[in-house]
């Protein structure tokens, strides 16, 4: 099981690569910083579920607010490898032409398992769109993967630093063969555990994301600082 998981990952890392530098062949028209607080709260109920939830603001330039979120799901335990997840998230994004209001229901299935002193995660979400703002209504889904590598820093699990790549896909009757391509964001960052259930992430992000014309892109360097309480 785990010799199999290891080759899909190499193959997982190869397409991923190719995808991302294929959408880089387009025009880059902008750079910019975004500062992203994130809160997030984890919960039990037993030893199969447990109940998530978090909350971010987005910054431009570390002033500007031009985003917020919030979701929360309900995650159940398949077996020591596979989990699945359920939740419905909430967005508002401020531009020039108004507010954009999102609604969004998304499913994951996500698998994690450790090789030696590493522990390697996925995580596959499909999301359901939709966004209106003052001009029209749109509606389309977007499936998203995750890769990630953690490895341990401080003893007892009370550190870690972490590198993981996400590209994410639009699909749907909206959408043409131009616009698939969504974004990509490649992390790297730390983990602390600051005191009994209380977690300190800070991380790096750039990300790389088309843009309304559906034809050039933005590239964003994104710095996050994550606050988690895991009910243990």
């Amino acid at each position: 099981m785990r010799f199999l998981l290891r080759s899909k990952e190499l193959v997982v890392l190869q397409v991923m690569i190719a995808f991302v530098f294929s959408a880089k062949a387009q025009k880059l028209i902008d750079k910019g910083v975004e500062f992203w607080p994130q809160y997030y709260l984890q919960v039990p109920v037993d030893s199969l579920w447990s109940v998530s939830a978090d909350y971010s603001d987005r910054y431009d330039d570390f002033n500007e607010k031009v985003q917020w979120i919030g979701r929360i799901g309900v995650n159940h335990q398949l077996n020591s490898f596979f989990s699945a997840s359920a939740g419905y998230a909430y967005s508002e994004y401020f531009t020039n032409s108004g507010t954009r209001r999102e609604n969004r229901p998304w499913q994951q299935l996500a698998v994690a398992h450790k090789y030696r002193f590493l522990r390697f995660s996925h995580r596959l979400r499909l999301e359901e769109r939709f966004q209106r703002d003052d001009r029209s209504t749109r509606y389309n889904y977007r499936l998203r993967y995750q890769f990630q590598v953690q490895a341990p820093i401080l003893k007892k699990q009370k550190g870690y630093v972490f590198i993981s790549d996400e590209p994410m896909i639009n699909f749907g009757k909206e959408l043409n063969d131009l616009n698939k391509f969504d974004q990509n964001r490649l992390q790297i960052g730390l983990q602390f555990k600051l005191f009994e259930e209380f977690y300190l992430t800070p991380a790096y992000m750039s990300t790389y994301q088309i843009q309304s014309n559906k034809k050039d892109f933005r590239s964003l360097d994104i710095w996050r600082v994550g606050i988690t309480y895991r009910w243990e």
